[in-house]
Parts: C-alpha cells; structure tokens; sequence
C-alpha cells in the first residue's frame, strides 16, 4: 500500500513540524516524504532517538513546564512546602536524638539503624525506598541490605 503523494506530505509536514524526536530524525521525516516504504524501514529501523537536552527545548514547552509547576504548587496549597519540610526537621531531630550520647542510654550509632529510623519517621515514600535499597544488595552495601 502507498498512501497519495498528498497525505503523505500532510504527514511529512505534521511530523517536522511538532516531532519529539532530534532535528536529524525530523529531516529525515520530511525528506524521505517521496521515498520508497522500504527506505523509510531500514532507516527508521537504524535511528536512535536522542534525549532532548535543555537547548533542544522550545520556549513553549518551557512555559508548560512552568505553567505545571505553579499548578502544582497551588494545588498543593501555599503551607504544603514549610509543612512537609517542619515534618522532615522533626523526623531528622528525632533520629538524631536517638543516638544523641546525652540521652541516659543512648543506642550506639550506626549508619544503617540510623538512615533506617529516618526513613521509618519521614513517611511511606521514604520506606519505599528503603525497601529499594534492601532489595538491591549488588547495589549498596550489605550493611544496608540486611
């Protein structure tokens, strides 16, 4: 099947015009427009899509990305960012307190015990990711895996 010369350069146009993909992947696009269905295969089949770096960006899609954070951030609400910070001061605090050599008895320190009573107090992501790095032992240390 090959589609009229026509919607093929509709699709040709479409593509370079808002295509994701590097300016190398969109010329290809747009000059292979009268090209054979088995040249725009094996070409495809052989470009790699690079990551967009800050420069490939375009001054829209800067605006989304600000536009979504402030969404966020009022969605949120205007005392969510010091709230969750003062839970972490206190959660930190603790921990601290925990090994403090003021206390009568204080636990001796260790780095695992400690990180893992931090994780335990800031909340459920944080045991999430504690339960990552227990689940990773080729990647951290065995003391923290155990």
């Amino acid at each position: 099947f090959a589609p009229s010369s026509a919607s093929t350069s509709k699709i040709g146009v479409f593509n370079a015009a808002k295509s994701p993909f590097s300016p190398r992947r969109t010329s290809f696009l747009s000059s292979s427009v009268a090209g054979s269905d088995s040249t725009k295969t094996t070409t495809t089949a052989t470009t790699r899509r690079r990551k967009k770096s800050l420069q490939d960006r375009t001054q829209q899609e800067a605006i989304d990305l600000i536009q979504d954070l402030i969404k966020a951030a009022i969605d949120a609400g205007p005392t969510a960012g010091p709230t969750r910070t003062f839970q972490a001061y206190l959660a930190f605090a603790s921990t601290l307190r925990d090994f403090s050599p003021l206390r009568p008895n204080p636990e001796s320190f260790s780095p695992p015990v400690a990180l893992r009573k931090l994780f335990e107090r800031l909340g459920a992501t944080y045991v999430k990711l504690g339960q990552f790095v227990a689940s990773s032992p080729t990647l951290f240390p065995k003391e923290y895996v155990v």
